[in-house]
Order: C-alpha cells, then structure tokens, then sequence
C-alpha cells in the first residue's frame, strides 16, 4: 500500500504539470483567428499600408494578400470574442486611442494590453456571417463609406451600417 501511495504523489504532480502545460498553450492556440478583415460594405481590407511606426494610422485598401492585411486575433472564436487584434506584419494592435469622439482614426500601437486596444467582435446575423468591431466605448470600426484605396478606418458610435460590418 505505501508504494501505491507513493506513485500517486508522483503521478499526479506529474499530471498536474502536464495539464498546466495544456492551460498555457491551449487558449491561445485554440482562440486565435488569423487572416483578412475585410469590409463588407466596399470589400476592401483593412491595412497598416507596410508601416511599422506606433500610431500609424490603419486604412483599406484592395484586398492583395500581404502580411499588412494580415491579422490575428487573440481571444475571438468564431468571429465572437473579446481580445487584441495584431498585424501579422509587425506585431502591433490596432488601438482606438483613448478617443470617444466619432471619426475619430484607428492606428496601430505597441501591443501593452491596454483597454484602448480591446476589441469585442459580434457576429450579424448567421455564424460567420459578417461582423461588427467594437471597444469599450461603444463605438465600431467603420471604413467611413468610402470605397478608395487608403481611406481611414474610424470609429462611429454603432449603428448597424453596412460600413460597420467585416468579414473574418
């Protein structure tokens, strides 16, 4: 019987250790997106342009593949979540910038795990069906109506617009 009890105190820091090492590595694994966010409305994607500078301003662009359209998301599952959105290009997250006011850019920052750079993506209407981008502050990505190459992607206070609307 002591030998038994033996290898369960072995066994289950053992298991312990094995399952931490799950816990660790999993959620990111498991809950990270990666690819295009593309706006439904003009079908061009978001883009830091190839610029890797803090508060570079993000904007569309025809959507061609490179790693500047190119983004993960930490923490958002099937288009639904909470989390950082990070250029695969450079490592750095979109952030509102503290701002509350409509119109107001979206650039890129050092990821610091800051409330600005949170977002919380909602699916509209069918799983993965078109989705809206929004912070803490109630507002929503938007491309602002535009449909040329290199216009700004804003903030607006949500209002279900087809401009406020991304596909994953």
């Amino acid at each position: 019987m002591f030998k038994r009890m033996n290898l369960r105190a072995i066994a289950i820091p053992v298991a312990m250790t094995g399952l931490l090492a799950i816990m660790v590595t999993y959620p990111s694994a498991a809950s990270a997106g990666t690819g295009i966010l593309k706006n439904s409305a003009e079908q061009k994607c978001m883009t830091n342009g190839g610029d890797t500078a803090n508060s570079a301003p993000i904007t569309q662009y025809t959507c061609d593949g490179l790693a500047q359209q190119s983004w993960s998301y930490p923490g958002i599952l099937n288009t639904t979540g909470t989390g950082t959105i990070v250029n695969e290009d450079n490592g750095k997250c979109l952030t509102d910038g503290g701002s509350t006011a409509n119109s107001a850019p979206i650039t890129q920052y050092t990821c610091n795990g800051s409330p600005n750079q949170v977002w919380t993506t909602t699916v509209q209407g069918l799983i993965y069906g078109p989705i809206t981008i929004s912070n803490s502050h109630g507002m929503c990505m938007t491309d602002g109506g535009s449909p040329k190459n290199s216009a700004p992607i804003t903030q607006y206070k949500c209002n279900g617009s087809a401009n406020q609307n991304w596909l994953m």
